[in-house]
């Protein structure tokens, strides 16, 4: 007698725990990204039932070296995880992993729309595959879910530009190198046109107190998220990201040199809604605290 494989979507809270027994450590659930899940779990030894996930799931281990078995298609896979081993499973093929130890590791969970709305909508996603690959080595992929968990960490809510951008690469990645339309992907170059980019920038800079999404403002310049990012990049020297923090500290040093402004009050007027991110973030770039800085005025 058979049974059908779990269905589980991984944006819904709760569906994981029929899968994994722990709930995950941290979790973008309650944070407003776009198209993507992360969750950073540590799990005893266990088998999972056979499922099948709605998204596509990509895994980087970050524990101690442990034996790991994989059944899909039919077939038995055994390796051993080792800090830094990624794993592609595309949405909807059926899984069953088991592991003889405790495991530790990031999950990114991507909306398969999401990589035709993030890297090209001229991608159709009815026509291309993602090829599954299991205890491979890529540097950039574990390089994005490290800094994904890092932003996790902060107790500000999470930077959805930061995120939004780190899927958009991401996304683009996965296609390029582990998907069936790599020859279809192509990159674009000169800059954005003059009006739009200034479109883009009045936008960001009347809006900073908001926590700007990339997919907002790759809206304004009529293009997907991932060519609007390296199109900005060429005509700006910074990302989309890089260049709001420059607009949050530029205007939170005018706002410092009015003494009537408490330094938390400034923090929530640039877009920080946590002041011990605005503190650290405002240090990095010049070097003092906010309240040393209005010092120094």
């Amino acid at each position: 007698m058979t049974t059908s494989p779990l269905v589980v979507d991984t944006f819904q809270q709760g569906t994981i725990f029929p899968i994994l027994p722990v709930a995950p450590i941290l979790s973008s659930a309650n944070r407003d990204w776009d198209g993507i899940h992360v969750g950073y779990y540590r799990q005893p030894a266990w088998e999972t039932p056979e499922a099948t996930f709605l998204q596509h799931t990509i895994t980087i281990y970050t524990g101690q070296p442990v034996n790991v078995e994989l059944q899909a298609e039919g077939r038995w896979q055994q390796k051993t995880y080792t800090k830094g081993v990624v794993g592609i499973y595309p949405a909807f093929a059926p899984h069953i992993v088991n592991w003889n130890d405790e495991i530790e590791f990031i999950e990114i969970d991507l909306d398969p729309q999401t990589l035709s709305r993030f890297v090209d909508n001229s991608i159709n996603i009815d026509c291309y595959k993602i090829i599954p690959q299991s205890a491979i080595n890529d540097p950039l992929i574990y390089s994005i879910g490290m800094a994904l968990k890092t932003e996790l960490e902060s107790s500000g809510g999470g930077d959805r530009l930061y995120a939004e951008s780190a899927t958009t690469m991401l996304a683009a990645h996965i296609v390029r190198h582990y998907s069936t339309q790599t020859s279809t992907l192509k990159e674009v170059s000169g800059g954005l046109p003059k009006s739009k980019l200034r479109k883009v920038i009045d936008y960001i800079q009347t809006h900073l107190e908001k926590n700007l999404s990339l997919v907002e403002l790759a809206a304004l310049a009529q293009i997907s998220p991932h060519h609007f990012a390296r199109l900005f990049k060429q005509s700006t020297g910074f990302s989309p990201h890089q260049y709001l923090l420059n607009c949050r500290i530029q205007a939170a040093k005018s706002l410092l040199a009015k003494q009537d402004l408490s330094i938390a009050d400034i923090a929530l007027q640039v877009g920080f809604h946590d002041q011990s991110r605005f503190t650290s973030i405002f240090r990095k770039h010049t070097g003092f605290t906010p309240k040393k800085y209005r010092d120094r005025i």
